[in-house]
């Protein structure tokens, strides 16, 4: 699993062409803009890691096997619903918000991984499979 810096990195590694004020973002981590969000992701990298919480944080995917971040991690049960909101709530009281756009991401996600089985069922498409490949890549 990432930690903080590898986050880190894997964003400073992107050839973005981003702006912001009109003026050119050449350090996404370093500029006001964006530093806040990124440090509320890394927060998120550095919990998981913390001994003593892996119930809470990870989860085994259902695509892999391994533990992933329950972030990334698609529902399977009503238990994997309750999971999440409590490590939603658990994070809400930590940071005072949504985690930089982790809270979307995961509903993203499992729209993804539900809308995307129903199409290929109704369309005899091959969207599904390359969704969660998609998935395993995140």
């Amino acid at each position: 699993m990432k930690t903080r810096q590898d986050y880190i990195d894997s964003i400073s590694r992107l050839n973005t062409e981003l702006y912001a004020f009109g003026g050119r973002v050449t350090d996404l981590y370093e500029h006001p803009c964006f530093r806040p969000a990124m440090d509320a992701i890394g927060l998120v990298y550095d919990l998981a890691g913390k001994p003593g919480n892996e119930d809470l944080f990870t989860a085994p995917s259902p695509l892999t096997g391994d533990r992933v971040n329950r972030f990334l991690h698609i529902h399977q049960t009503q238990d994997d619903l309750r999971d999440r909101c409590r490590l939603s709530r658990f994070m809400v009281r930590k940071h005072g918000a949504c985690i930089g756009g982790r809270c979307v991401g995961t509903s993203g996600l499992n729209a993804l991984y539900a809308g995307t089985y129903d199409m290929d069922q109704e369309l005899g498409t091959d969207y599904h499979a390359r969704a969660c490949n998609f998935i395993r890549y995140v």
